[in-house]
Order: structure tokens, then sequence, then C-alpha cells
């Protein structure tokens, strides 16, 4: 986690509790953390100084981290964000992927689920990334799970990027070359889940974990303008 060393990040979250435990795991890895209780006060703490990173939580009295997250995107030169949700679907999360966030986490989370979270969208510098062939690539942090053709689970993971092509998924098995799979998002809550088929095109050790690049299959003209909404810049 040596990248974290010197981050600033704000953790924005109504919840004492979930504040000082956020803001205490990433302290101990390497961050610079501030924190805020409601929206008034983060927005007056990023009009004071930019964190290279927000964790915001988006049900809150008074200004909701909804309208934290649009006033920071109608500013310009917002920072990568992280949702902290309980109270999300999948509804929300395409809602909040689509207003330029970095990595959607629900409550309960894990530890390691925060740090790969937070370091992969750290890592990021902004909301969308563009590849040397100009194809949009947002760096998107969040769960996934990963199902043979016939729907029988194979792993649980993170995905940790996404264009129209393919993504990248980081798990704790390995997945062979050229097996089929499908990626749906592990959002709970109300709606249902974009569904992927693809190919595992390659796989590689990271840190204790594997590394796969997922190819896309060719996908109906639903579900790619879904995926096509997903990724457009807000």
């Amino acid at each position: 986690m040596s990248d974290a060393d010197g981050k600033h990040v704000l953790v924005v979250d109504d919840e004492e509790f979930v504040r000082l435990l956020v803001a205490e795991i990433l302290g101990r890895n390497g961050y610079e953390v501030e924190m805020a209780a409601d929206g008034e006060t983060a927005l007056r703490r990023l009009e004071a100084r930019r964190p290279d990173l927000v964790v915001l939580d988006l049900s809150m009295p008074g200004l909701t981290g909804w309208a934290v997250l649009e006033r920071m995107r109608q500013k310009g030169g917002m920072p990568p964000v992280v949702i902290l949700t309980a109270h999300g679907s999948y509804e929300a999360f395409t809602r909040v992927v689509r207003e330029g966030v970095a990595g959607y986490i629900s409550k309960p989370f894990s530890l390691d689920e925060l740090l790969l979270t937070c370091a992969r969208a750290v890592a990021s510098g902004g909301p969308v990334e563009r590849e040397r062939r100009q194809d949009a690539r947002r760096t998107l942090v969040v769960r996934v799970r990963i199902l043979s053709p016939d729907a029988a689970s194979l792993a649980m993971g993170e995905l940790v990027n996404l264009s129209l092509q393919g993504g990248q998924v980081e798990l704790a098995v390995p997945l062979p070359g050229g097996e089929r799979v499908r990626l749906t998002f592990d959002v709970p809550g109300g709606g249902t889940p974009l569904s992927l088929e693809a190919v595992v095109e390659w796989q590689e050790p990271a840190e204790g974990r594997y590394r796969h690049g997922l190819v896309f299959s060719p996908m109906d003209e639903h579900v790619r303008r879904e995926l096509q909404d997903l990724l457009a810049p807000a």
C-alpha cells in the first residue's frame, strides 16, 4: 500500500462509528485522513483543500451525498470518489457511476475491499481514463460475481476497470484462459444487475490474488446501450 503514503482522503459519513472505522483503517495504511459528518461540512472541507480521494455516504440528513456529488461534478475537477452506502440498489449504483464515481462499496464491507477500492480509485486520478485506442475505459471498482454459462457461481471478486470491449477483475481463485463466463454486479438492493457474457483472455497472479482480463462476447443492442450509458462521462 505504499502508493497511499501522503494521499489525502476526505471521509464523509453521518454515522460516527463508520466514519471513525474507515478513517482508522485508511490512516493505518498510509493515508492522511480528514473527516466530515455531514454534506455542508464536506463542501467546506472540499473548498479549503482538494483531496486525492473522497469516501462518501449517500444517505445523510440535510445535504445528502447525492447533493455533494452533484456539487463536486458541477464545479469541475472532481477528485476520485468512492461511494460507501448501506441503502443502495442497482439503480442507485448506475446513477452514481454515471456521475463519475471510481468505486462503490456496500455496507457492511471488508477491510480488503475498502483498501483495494480506495487504492484503485486514488491511482485512477479522475473519473474517466482513455486507452490509447480511445475506447472509454472507466476505473470502476465494485464487487462482482463471476458465473459459468449455466449460472453456477464460480467466484466473487472486484471489477477494477470496465470498457465496452471488456474488463479487468481480481479474484481469489484463478480461472483458465479461454473459459466462458458471465459477469454481474454484486450490488444489494432492488433492480436487475447488468449481466455480461465474456471470455477469460488472460490471467496472472497479483499480490495473493489473481488478475483476469475479460473480453465481452457480442451483445444485443439493449445490453450494449445500457453498458454505453454506464460508461459515458456525466
